[in-house]
């Protein structure tokens, strides 16, 4: 064992209050969770309209890979990558 003496918990919570700060409330703001923007949610669309918008705004196709579509826009150097399914493409994918 160490030199150190024994303290109890509670003694060093008195000694040093900073360390054992347990709720979100007694906490300085800068400790507190971000609260980050949302985005607006987008309407399901299917991956034609997704690709036409995506044509639209100076993407190529750049390759395929299965049922994968890959863009590139040459400007921003930028890529998307499109689903190819006959079905509307959720949210999370456009």
């Amino acid at each position: 064992m160490s030199g150190a003496p024994a303290t109890s918990r509670k003694a060093r919570e008195v000694a040093h209050p900073q360390l054992f700060r347990s709720k979100a409330k007694d906490k300085p703001a800068s400790y507190l969770p971000l609260k980050w923007p949302t985005r607006p949610k987008l309407p399901p669309a299917k991956p034609r309209r997704v690709i036409q918008l995506l044509e639209k705004n100076g993407f190529i196709l750049d390759h395929t890979s299965g049922s994968h579509f890959i863009f590139y826009n040459p400007v921003s150097r930028r890529r998307a990558v499109v689903l190819q399914h006959n079905r509307d493409l959720p949210n999370s994918l456009w």
